[in-house]
């Protein structure tokens, strides 16, 4: 299993050295061709000799082979290498990117699949080789002063007026580049945001409106990269014509300096020949400009939140069993160190317990459900599963002891018995899956499709009407029969069928000494449960048992939200 590293601790440092080696052997077999010349137009010409001509053709057709080869095995070392970089980061990425939609936040880890695949796709392509390039040119300059001092000296200013250009580009069009990336980032997330509520704008005759709004953050950002685009194309049109203009000054010089005697004609077409190669990365990196900044701002956002992994395998504590209990457990956002939606909830739930969260919308009835499972962090105060928290079980044991309802229950593009069954393939054990679907009431619903427990339920489930997508998350979360059962809202989607089928699958939980939690913002549920717990802004003002805990509500005066004390 790879490990996630910090910035401190590069990855795969080796590959960047192999990188270095292989680039230095690739630009030095890059003289075959200038020295093949001089030795063309310095001996070959004067002597009249074809033995040394075939002579020279030979070495450089071997040389160029060995050239070709070390390229070659270059770029396919690279493109593996930023694969292997990705995915270390991937899987990191995918369970913040969850973690992050799991409490509605929107912070950097939101984007982090999309930002490794940014930084993959840019250390994949050949353009990334050029950086390997650039510590050759003190090499490639040194021997055009070889060449000669004067041809040397202008190849130096030449180079120093290219990366001049470069820095100028750099600073001139960073922000502007940012700002239209992040333009067009917003309007990709405001098309999401139009699609997931495709129904609701389309039912409220809002199709035009919506493509107005969208159209308006879609023009902003394309604009704005436009703007950088022209400017980048202009600074490297610029690089590459002086780029040609240059090279043009180094051979005229080297022409004079061949008039005067000072060297040779081949040493002219080497000095010409080594100028472009040397200055070749420079263009290269201009050229490519716009994904190296993306590549580089995606990088950073990754090191804020890639830390080491810690093993996953360690000393496994047996799944819990005789409670949960919150000690003055306060509950806040993801990503949103200051907020707290959730405070001071006290409560003990034991086997058998079926406990009712009752409270006005915005209470706080999803946070504090959301973090009996793990998906909202908890801030002061503990929560323990048989007196252990949450977090010392690995992400795949807490399936086998914890069953999750949503108030929108959404599923993956698979088949009935796989979005029950949560996915889990090749362990799917199909006797939970049927007992999931009897329990949820749903068994005759499924064998009625035309593939019966096969059907595929398209993106979304979107073939489902709401009440039927409500009682498969209820099967999906009855599957393996979870120690600790949550539902919020289970009841808002279902008609009178399914309402008798949620009753029945809380009573059957009960009387198998499992811990049901659901909530509600009304009275509705209050019935199948033993215990009650009121929320009220974000305070709990009510635990205890139903009956007494439902006197003293009701005897509370209308407004007071001071906690009120229920005998157990």
């Amino acid at each position: 299993m790879s490990t996630v590293r910090t910035s401190h601790d590069p990855p795969h440092i080796g590959g960047v050295w192999t990188l270095i080696a292989l680039s230095t052997l690739v630009n030095l077999l890059f003289l075959t061709g200038p020295v093949f010349m001089m030795q063309v137009y310095d001996r070959v010409l004067p002597s009249g000799s074809v033995e040394t001509l075939v002579g020279l053709l030979v070495t450089a057709c071997v040389f160029y082979l060995a050239f070709g080869a070390f390229d070659m095995i270059r770029q396919h070392f690279s493109v593996l290498r930023g694969e292997e970089i990705a995915d270390t980061y991937m899987d990191q990425a995918f369970r913040h990117a969850v973690e992050v939609a799991a409490t509605g936040e929107t912070d950097e880890r939101a984007s982090a699949p999309e930002d490794v695949e940014t930084v993959r796709q840019y250390l994949t392509s050949p353009s990334v080789l050029a950086i390997f390039d650039l510590p050759a040119m003190p090499f490639f300059f040194a021997v055009i002063f070889i060449l000669h001092v004067w041809l040397g000296v202008l190849a130096l200013v030449a180079a120093a007026v290219l990366m001049g250009l470069a820095i100028l580009s750099e600073r001139a069009n960073r922000e502007r580049i940012r700002e239209g990336r992040a333009l067009l980032s917003q309007s990709g997330r405001l098309l999401e945001e139009i699609r997931a509520d495709a129904t609701s704008i389309v039912g409220n005759g809002m199709v035009a409106r919506a493509r107005e709004t969208w159209n308006e953050s879609r023009i902003d950002g394309r604009d704005t990269s436009m703007a950088s685009t022209r400017a980048l194309a202009s600074y490297t049109t610029v690089t590459k014509t002086l780029r040609l203009a240059l090279q043009s000054l180094v051979l005229a010089l080297g022409g004079w300096l061949a008039v005067q005697q000072q060297i040779t004609p081949g040493a002219m077409i080497a000095a010409s020949i080594v100028f472009a190669r040397a200055i070749a990365p420079i263009e290269q990196i201009l050229s490519s400009y716009r994904n190296m900044t993306g590549a580089r701002e995606a990088w950073a956002r990754i090191e804020t939140w890639a830390t080491p992994e810690a093993p996953q395998a360690g000393f496994g504590l047996p799944l819990p069993s005789k409670s949960v209990e919150a000690n003055a457990l306060s509950v806040g956002l993801s990503g949103a160190p200051d907020t707290v939606l959730v405070r001071d909830v006290m409560m003990k739930l034991e086997p058998g317990d079926v406990l009712c969260v009752l409270g006005p919308s915005g209470a706080g009835k999803t946070t504090l459900l959301r973090a009996l499972i793990g998906a909202a962090p908890v801030r002061a105060g503990t929560l323990a599963f048989d007196d252990a928290d949450l977090s010392q079980w690995p992400d795949d044991v807490r399936g086998r002891f914890l069953g999750y309802l949503d108030q929108n229950a959404r599923f993956l593009n698979a088949s009935v018995s796989a979005n029950i069954a949560r996915h889990a393939d090749g362990e799917m054990d199909e006797k939970h899956v049927l007992a999931a679907a009897h329990a949820a009431g749903l068994h005759q619903f499924i064998t009625g499709l035309e593939a019966g427990y096969d059907t595929p339920l398209g993106v979304g489930g979107r073939r489902l009407s709401g009440g039927e997508r409500q009682r498969l998350g209820l099967a999906r979360a009855l599957y393996g029969d979870p120690f600790l059962l949550v539902l919020d809202e289970p009841s808002a989607h279902l008609d009178r069928d399914g309402s008798q089928a949620l009753a029945r699958a809380v009573d059957a939980r009960k009387a198998k000494d499992r811990i049901t939690v659901l909530s509600s913002h009304d009275r509705s549920l209050v019935g199948l449960a033993n215990k009650l717990l009121f929320l009220e802004a974000g305070r709990m003002v009510v635990f205890g048992p139903r009956d007494a805990a439902l006197k003293r509500l009701d005897a509370r005066p209308s407004g007071n939200t001071q906690r009120v004390e229920v005998p157990a």
